[in-house]
């Protein structure tokens, strides 16, 4: 619930209501609706709280609700079927007592549990699980607590028709890591597996490798070189490939009723007639070839 001075800056110091005093420039408190509203639903949920709706036409709701509310806690008068001053055992809220937790972990150095010795560590809760939850089921494991929210789990865990394995769980009071030794021989981890320490090598889950052989990631290094040698590939090829072949303008040479030679690389691309005649006439046209970007005509073997 809140005070008169949440909605307005005209109450007093404590929050509450003033006819104010203008001889002395204190002003009276204003009547803003959020206050009223406040009030209203206050009083509604005593009445709503207790069952009954609200009615319009009564009055004296408010009251009624209240002593219904008391009646209903008179009612309760025993827990697990003790009556008056209850005083609740751990079997009473299905916990176990002390003797009972203290059979079942362990809390102190020299501490031991089956054929585990306790050293150097907060306490180690052995548990061993049958159940079944997501077509999975853990059949044995411990917890090893360190210092604060720190926790190591070791379990043995089998995925139902899929496969068992050996798993560790390492947290710091967030979901931390996972690592998994499966029985068909493979490793798996939750995120990225590392070697040679801090700076090392590193496989993340997204399957890029990480290290000094590549300069930072291996998928970047393909990228660049492979990038690289297209470029390389394709500039060669450019300035050493034919790239486009094609016949030059067409030259005519009229006829000179002896042997007529064409120049180095060319065809002949037409003729007409026959015996001698000077309107008698030949063509020809160069072969040429395109290479890193230049037009150049063949030569003749």
């Amino acid at each position: 619930m809140r005070k008169v001075s949440a909605v307005t800056d005209t109450a007093d110091v404590n929050g509450e209501f003033t006819n104010g005093n203008v001889a002395q420039g204190v002003p009276p408190t204003i009547l803003d609706s959020a206050i009223f509203n406040t009030w209203q639903r206050e009083l509604v949920n005593i009445v709503t709280s207790s069952g009954m709706d609200l009615d319009p036409n009564d009055d004296g709701q408010i009251l009624k609700a209240i002593n219904k509310l008391l009646s209903v806690a008179a009612a309760v008068t025993s827990v697990n079927n003790k009556k008056g001053a209850v005083t609740l055992s751990a079997a009473d809220v299905n916990a176990w007592n002390k003797t009972e937790a203290d059979s079942r972990f362990i809390y102190k150095d020299g501490d031991e549990i089956n054929w585990l010795a306790v050293n150097s560590m907060d306490y180690i809760i052995k548990r061993g699980l049958q159940d079944v939850v997501n077509n999975e089921r853990q059949t044995n494991g411990m917890r090893i607590q360190g210092a604060g929210n720190l926790f190591v789990d070791i379990y043995q865990h089998e995925r139902i028709g899929q496969y068992h394995f050996f798993g560790i769980h390492v947290a710091n009071g967030d979901a931390g890591g996972w690592y998994e030794f499966r029985n068909d021989g493979s490793f798996n981890a939750g995120g990225t597996v590392g070697a040679g320490g801090g700076n090392g090598s590193k496989l993340h889950p997204d399957g890029n490798i990480e290290g000094s052989q590549w300069g930072g990631y291996l998928s970047n290094w393909l990228n660049n070189n492979i990038s690289n040698a297209q470029n390389n590939a394709q500039n060669w090829a450019y300035q050493n490939l034919v790239q486009g072949v094609r016949l030059s303008g067409r030259t005519v040479i009229r006829d000179s009723s002896g042997r007529i030679d064409l120049p180095s690389g060319c065809v002949y691309t037409g003729m007409s007639g026959a015996n001698y005649n000077p309107d008698i006439w030949a063509a020809y046209s160069a072969v040429q070839v395109l290479i890193n970007g230049q037009w150049a005509t063949i030569g003749t073997v």
